[in-house]
This record gives C-alpha cells, structure tokens and sequence, in this order.
C-alpha cells in the first residue's frame, strides 16, 4: 500500500502501543520504517554479506586449524554472483545451497529420499544426514559469539530458517539485517551482562547493562 511517510508511522505507532507500550521508551516509529527499508534494499544485503564473509576469513585465520578438525562444518555466506545490468537494489543473484535448513531438521522431516528428490547426490545426502544437531548447535554459537564479542558485527536475523546445512558447510542466509556494536563499552556491557546470567549474578547483570546503556550516554533510573 502506497501510504505516506507521516501516515506510515502513525500507523506503526498505534500498533505498538497498543499491543507493545510497556516496552517503548525510544521513538521505535521512525526505526521501523528504517529497519524495513534496509531489509528490502537488496544492494545492503550484498554489502552486509561481504562484511560478514570479512568476519569469517577473520574468524578461521584467528582459529588455525578448526576446518581441519573432524566434523567441523565451515562456516560460509551464500556466494553473490554478479550479473550485469542488474540492479542489485532489487534483485540479487547468490550461490544455489545443496542442503536444508535447521528448520527442517528440529522438525525431522529430512530423510533420504527427500534429499534425493531435492537433486543432491546420494553421497552428499548420506554425509548430511549424519551432521548431528547438537554439532551444529555448538558451531554456529561459538560464531555467533566470535561475532559479536571479537568483531562487534553480526547477523542480527539469525533463526533456524536462516541457517541451511550441506554436506561440508553451515551457510548463514538473507544478511539483510546485521547489527554492529559502536565502541568498546558495547561490548563490554553484553559481555558481563551474559556472565551475569550464566553465574546466575544479578550484580553482573546490572553492571553489563549499565555499561552498556553508558555508551549511549544514558542511565539506570534506580539500580535498585
């Protein structure tokens, strides 16, 4: 629907508070329609998919050694292929990804037959299948936290439909969300604030999170 800009943020307004008051504080009208604009621009995602395919290299020249180790599945970003004459605000072109999401394989729905149905090779296939959840699980998180803690950029979309397996490769999809943290502090806050909640310390907690908020140069209203 071709709305005006005013008339778009009244809208979104009203819908977050009704159904999301007690959470506003910032004006999240004028980010929503910001957040959407970068999701639909095509060219961001290519831009944001060579940034994370950056913190990747990054992340296996800081980890000599981890590709090479048993069961490790690389991490990687579907290839962009250029095409010319096309406007990649609109239309991008990736890599085709011979495998299936973590999606499908929480809901055991991926067999076989439907892997070969899929076109894959039956060697292909059969590797795939014996990718255990639990290695999956614990590849992507130790990434995601190399990310965010070292790099300080990630993808900020990241759910099972976004993660696709193949035989060799764990492939993060649709980077048309990433998020960055600004300075130093940022990450220092996040940092304690997870400590906090792992040891279960609510004083740790407060601390990230005043850290954090410290950085934008903002405050608790009452540590208590």
């Amino acid at each position: 629907v071709d709305t005006k800009e005013g008339e778009r943020q009244a809208a979104i307004k009203q819908l977050l508070e009704q159904h999301f008051k007690p959470i506003i504080k910032h004006d999240l009208t004028k980010m929503t329609p910001k957040m959407l604009d970068e999701e639909m621009n095509l060219a961001t995602e290519v831009s944001n998919s060579e940034e994370l395919n950056r913190v990747i290299e990054a992340y296996y020249a800081d980890n000599p050694g981890l590709a090479e180790k048993r069961n490790h599945l690389r991490i990687k970003i579907p290839q962009i292929i250029r095409v010319p004459g096309t406007d990649e605000t609109f239309v991008i072109v990736e890599e085709e990804v011979q495998g299936v999401s973590c999606t499908e394989l929480l809901e055991g729905k991926v067999t076989l037959e439907s892997l070969l149905a899929r076109g894959l090779r039956q060697d292909k296939a059969g590797l795939l299948l014996k990718h255990s959840l639990s290695d999956i699980r614990q590849q992507i998180r130790r990434h995601l936290l190399y990310q965010i803690f070292t790099k300080g950029i990630f993808h900020a979309d990241l759910h099972g439909s976004n993660v696709m397996v193949s035989a060799d490769s764990i492939y993060l999809i649709d980077t048309g969300l990433i998020g960055r943290f600004q300075d130093a502090r940022q990450i220092q806050g996040v940092k304690e604030l997870v400590k906090g909640i792992l040891l279960e310390d609510s004083s740790r907690v407060i601390n990230g999170i005043e850290e954090f908020l410290a950085s934008f140069g903002e405050t608790l209203p009452e540590r208590e």
